[in-house]
Formats: structure tokens, C-alpha cells, sequence
């Protein structure tokens, strides 16, 4: 199966927490809530009823996405639900994911997954080699049937989460995965102990490297964190609207009661119950959010077109929205400017990327977008 982009307009994310539980604890995990309950199905098939059928009025294409805690501790409630889905909503376009650590995959497991393999996607988390991947998440490295999933997913990319720890090592652990078969979309760890002064310098050579990888490897599409929409910055781009996330948009989760989230990173602790006003308070801020607006220090933010907080890590964290960790936004403008560059050179040779959406729109708004990045660059405003 292909790489599913969640982010296209036409199609909606549905993310179920099917359960809290996990049997790791992964250094860098901003699931702090790691309690045993599951999935309550019957709850959940009414909400998912008036999610799809009454709710979605404009979508083309629907994504399940499993979260956890570890998803497969709740394995049979998976099973039982994604089978009930596929009779219920025959007629429409569903896919189904998950991500996983990898450790808990028995054989049933397994062949369910191959029996599933064209509609059921599992996405490894797998930070490098042993060394760097045991770093985080306690010595599970071993405990992984890598080639499980390079065999039988190899289009699908792998989560590769950075750490302080491991951020000296983004390079060569991308290259591992990549020459073991997999798709490494690295990501850096949130709500952690980064130090500008020492990490700062460290990712910039980092993704240097990445990027001259994409530059000589034309066949390698880039991953999420240099494949930009840099056609965003292009002065003559009108967009509806330039949320960053699909989060209360074309992104709706739900906790194991039932419970409506905007994505499940507002899903608080259990314990503490749902609190229906504030979500719906949340809901209608997101559905009036243009511009990042929720945050008055964004608005003259030289990349509010782009930007990766996450609203709900900056509520469940500092609850605020709007909060956001100004750590990540320089290393959001470090990013932006090696993406620019790297695809900069990139568009001089066109025909040895078959992956570049050469669509004339596209490539006019990239290219305008690449030159006011770097008149931002220049104007010391990245």
C-alpha cells in the first residue's frame, strides 16, 4: 500500500485512543496517562456512526488511526472494531493505521496484519540502530521483527523521534533505516530539555546532511520534515485558511469512553473526566482560527503560512493553545530556510526527481515561495 497523506483536504482523520496502557517508557513520550483501560465498543460505534455518516459532509476518504499507549495491548478490541467498520461503511474509502513499538506482535497478531495488509497500515516506531534506539526506549530495540515491516510495508514510513540525546545521531540513524528498507520520516521529540545553544548547531549540520542525501538520492522522496509546502510562501498563494494542523478540522479523535476531541493530544487524564463545555469551547476556537490567531505573538511571524505547534500539547502542557514552546519555533525557521534551500537546487534539475509535482501552479508557487524565504533569510527575520 502507499504512503497515506492524511493532511489532503478531501480526507478525514479519525483517530480512536484504543487504549492507554503501554509497556515501555519511552523517555521522550508525551503520553503521560499510561492506565490499563481500553476501548469501549459500543460507545464508540454510535459516535463513529454520526462521525462518518452525518459529520463529514465533503470528504472523499477516510483514515482510522489507532493510538495508544501501545495500540495492540487492546488487540482484539481493534480486531473486532475494524471488522465492524468494514461492514458498516462498505461503500465508502476507509484505510486503517496504527503506530507501534513493535514489541507486542505475536504471530496472530501478525498474520491478522498480513490478512489486512491492503487496507490495515502499521507504522514502526524505530529511532536508529540498537544503540541509539535503546537510548529512549528501554532496550526494546531486539524485541522488534524489523523485517516484518520493511517486507511487507516498505513504502510506509517509520516514526523517527530525535532526542537530545540522539540528536548528534539524526543523520547516520537515517541512513541505517533507510539501507535496512524502511521510509524514516525523523521528527523532534516535544515538551523535552532542548538546549538552543548546544542542539541548535548540532541540527542545523544534521539536516545539512539530510538534504545533500535528497539532493544525490533523486530517487528518495524527502520526508515530512523537509517536504514543505513551500509554495505557502509564495507572495500570490491564497489558501483558505492556514491552520497548521487539521486538529477539529479534518481531525477528530476520541478517547475510550467516546469522548470528542479536537486530536488526541487534548485527551486529558482519565481521571479528571470530560469536560463537554470546554470542548466545545475548543472546537469553536478552532473553527474560527485563521492565521494561527489563538496566539497574539504570532501575527507578525514571518512563517505563520507554516509552523508546526501542536494546540493540543500547548493546552494539555500550558493550558493555552496559544502557548506555544518558542524553542521549537527557531527550529522551525532553521528547518524552513535548509528546506528552501535544498529544494532550490533541486528545481534546477527537474527531471532527475520523478517524486516533484510538476504541476505548473505548484512549481510557479514553489519557486516564488523558495525566493521569499530567502529575502526573509536576509532580512534576518528567519
Amino acid at each position: 500500500m502507499e504512503y497515506v497523506d492524511i493532511t489532503a483536504d478531501d480526507t478525514k482523520e479519525i483517530i480512536l485512543m484504543a487504549t492507554n496502557a503501554c509497556n515501555l517508557k519511552c523517555k521522550y513520550c508525551y503520553e503521560t496517562n499510561k492506565n490499563a483501560p481500553s476501548m469501549y465498543l459500543d460507545r464508540l460505534m454510535t459516535q463513529l456512526e454520526y462521525e462518518i455518516r452525518d459529520n463529514s459532509t465533503g470528504f472523499k476518504r477516510f483514515v482510522i488511526n489507532f493510538h495508544g499507549g501501545e495500540p495492540f495491548l487492546a488487540f482484539e478490541k481493534i480486531k473486532s472494531l475494524v471488522e465492524w467498520i468494514k461492514l458498516r461503511f462498505s461503500d465508502l474509502n476507509i484505510t486503517f493505521t496504527t503506530t507501534t513499538n513493535g514489541t507486542v506482535l505475536s504471530n496472530e497478531i501478525k498474520e491478522w496484519l498480513l490478512d489486512h495488509k491492503n487496507e490495515f497500515i502499521p507504522i514502526l516506531s524505530l529511532d536508529g540502530n540498537k544503540d541509539i534506539h535503546d537510548r529512549n526506549r528501554g532496550n526494546s530495540f531486539d524485541k522488534i521483527d524489523r523485517k516484518f515491516f520493511s517486507d511487507n510495508w516498505p513504502n510506509q514510513g517509520i516514526k523517527m523521534t530525535v532526542s537530545p540525546n540522539t540528536i548528534g545521531d539524526m543523520f547516520n540513524s537515517f541512513v541505517y533505516l533507510h539501507n535496512i528498507g524502511f521510509y524514516p520520516n525523523p521528527t523532534l521529540a516535544r515538551e523535552v530539555d532542548w538546549d538552543l545553544d548546544i542542539h541548535l548547531p548540532i541540527y542545523v549540520e544534521e539536516l545539512k546532511k539530510l538534504s545533500r542525501f535528497y539532493i544525490e538520492h533523486p530517487k528518495v522522496k524527502p520526508g515530512q520534515l523537509l517536504d514543505l509546502p513551500l509554495h505557502k510562501f509564495s507572495p500570490e498563494y491564497v489558501s483558505k485558511h492556514f491552520n497548521s494542523c487539521g486538529a477539529g478540522f479534518n481531525t477528530i479523535a476520541f478517547d475510550i469512553f467516546g469522548n470528542r476531541y479536537p486530536c488526541q493530544t487534548f485527551i486529558a487524564d482519565l481521571k479528571k473526566g470530560y469536560d463537554m463545555s470546554e470542548m466545545d469551547r475548543i472546537f469553536s476556537i478552532l473553527k474560527k482560527n485563521h492565521n494561527l490567531n489563538v496566539s497574539p505573538k504570532c501575527e507578525d511571524c514571518s512563517i505563520i503560512n507554516w509552523c508546526s505547534p501542536c494546540y493540543g500539547i500547548n493546552y494539555s502542557n500550558r493550558g493555552n493553545m496559544g502557548e506555544f514552546d518558542s524553542t521549537m519555533c527557531v527550529f522551525n525557521k532553521v528547518t524552513l530556510l535548509c528546506a528552501a534551500q535544498m529544494f532550490s537546487e533541486i528545481y534546477s534539475n527537474l527531471e532527475k526527481y520523478p517524486w516533484i509535482n510538476k504541476e505548473p501552479s505548484e512549481l510557479f508557487h514553489s519557486i516564488k515561495g523558495i525566493k521569499h524565504i530567502f529575502e526573509l533569510a536576509n532580512q534576518s527575520l528567519l
